[in-house]
């Protein structure tokens, strides 16, 4: 019995610092990591803001949790498809990224766009997690892509990424829904393109 009870504890703890890192991940991306409180936090996992420290030490912990649980988000765009050649790939990608539906809901989105100004100037643990975050979203893509004559695929890789994420960014930040929409189809065309692209060493 007494077994039972502490498994049932833990399994209670898990429950509460799952609900909390849930909390945190839409949050933080909503709102951004200055916008949001440890106190706003657990209000919206429904537990007490005492809590907190019987899970983590700090917000920046925090911080790096809900960010490496928000990246679970790579799976539903960058999904291999066997059928489709690198350019209609990164195509496809494009599309499924950087649209208005992605555009208008950040909390179920991709964290990289508004959390990376925030960790800029965050702590060195929330930039590592970030940073090993991004290589794996990197890796993931670049296991599609082609080496070419001068941009191998983990490089074509990090520039699609980079234009994904900042298409995304600036669509979000201008007033005019025009401009948005046209940086959305920009980013998504020159995407499709880096399947192509041969840049000059002068360039690197």
């Amino acid at each position: 019995m007494a077994a039972a009870g502490a498994t049932s504890r833990q399994e209670r703890k898990q429950a509460s610092r799952d609900a909390i890192v849930a909390a945190a991940a839409r949050l933080f991306r909503e709102r951004g990591i200055g916008g949001a409180s440890v106190a706003d936090v657990m209000s919206a996992a429904g537990l007490t803001h005492g809590g907190f420290y019987g899970h983590f030490d700090d917000k920046e912990a925090l911080v790096a949790a809900a960010l490496a649980a928000a990246t679970n988000h790579r799976e539903r765009w960058i999904e291999p498809r066997p059928d489709m050649d690198e350019a209609a790939w990164l195509a496809w990608i494009a599309r499924r990224y950087l649209n208005v539906r992605h555009r208008d809901d950040p909390g179920d989105g991709c964290p990289f766009p508004p959390l990376a100004p925030d960790i800029a100037r965050d702590g060195a643990d929330a930039r590592r997690v970030f940073e090993a975050e991004l290589r794996k979203s990197a890796e993931r893509m670049a296991a599609g892509l082609d080496d070419g004559t001068e941009l191998d695929a983990r490089d074509k890789a990090y520039a699609v990424l980079a234009l994904c994420v900042g298409g995304l960014m600036l669509s979000r930040a201008v007033e005019s829904e025009a401009v948005s929409r046209r940086l959305l189809r920009a980013s998504r065309l020159l995407a499709a393109r880096a399947a192509e692209a041969k840049p000059s060493a002068r360039d690197t």
